[in-house]
């Protein structure tokens, strides 16, 4: 992956709860005060999928993409067959990786099942 972003990219796991980590990428910008921005990739993605946005994207802020919970390079979980209380999993492992990462403000966005996280995360404070 890094032949394709010519941005200088960074790869970790940030810990939650539960022993459990989350596979982030973190693309520098070359406005590092700007407002990042936070991507969520759709149902059977992964980070990866924005790859080829990193550096368009890194122009203008900083950019962090993550694999969700269950997804691509991190942690497994059996998620609650309830709809709501699964979707509840979902958003606390988003707020637990916001605040592993340090971020406050940001522009989050998603595509697709990523889009409907987005909007089920309430803002902090």
């Amino acid at each position: 992956m890094n032949g394709d972003v010519k941005s200088p990219l960074e790869r970790f796991y940030v810990p939650i709860s539960n022993e459990r980590r989350i596979w982030t990428l973190k693309v520098r910008s070359k406005k590092p005060d700007a407002l990042p921005i936070v991507l969520i990739h759709g149902f059977g993605g992964a980070a990866g999928f924005f790859v080829l946005n990193f550096d368009a994207l890194a122009q203008h802020r900083l950019v962090y993409a993550f694999d969700i919970l269950g997804f691509g390079r991190s942690s497994r979980h059996e998620f609650s067959t309830k709809p709501d209380v699964a979707e509840e999993e979902f958003v606390e492992s988003i707020e637990e990786w916001r605040k592993g990462v340090g971020l406050e403000k940001f522009i989050l966005m998603g595509g697709s099942f990523g889009g409907f996280l987005a909007a089920s995360s309430s803002p902090p404070g």
